[in-house]
């Protein structure tokens, strides 16, 4: 029997019955919760063809944000080198400075 059979067989023969109609009340039993109809399972597989497509978008989505976040790390990591060169300069500025202020003071006097 496929997986889609309303009537089970209630003895363990292996005749199944050709149509509904010639099963018997005493033989028909209870679909099982766990057996779907076509139409269930053209759905079920439905979504899951849309939650595949989904997953690859959010995969896709992830792969940018981490691109993203490796730019900005190399970005800042070229903007603290840039800082401790500035730095570098800044002192040797501020020390050229403070040397004309002293050779200024002392031409002065």
């Amino acid at each position: 029997m496929s997986l889609f059979s309303i009537f089970r067989s209630s003895h363990s023969s292996d005749e199944v019955p050709s149509s509904p109609e010639s099963v018997a009340p005493e033989q028909t039993e209870e679909v099982p919760a766990w057996v779907m109809s076509k139409e269930e399972y053209d759905d079920l597989r439905s979504m899951l063809k849309k939650t595949l497509k989904n997953l690859d978008v959010v995969d896709h989505n992830v792969r940018l944000v981490i691109s993203r976040l490796e730019t900005l790390q190399d970005d800042m990591g070229v903007s603290i080198r840039n800082e401790l060169i500035i730095g570098r300069d800044q002192d040797e500025l501020i020390k050229d400075v403070r040397q004309i202020k002293h050779t200024v003071n002392s031409l002065s006097k």
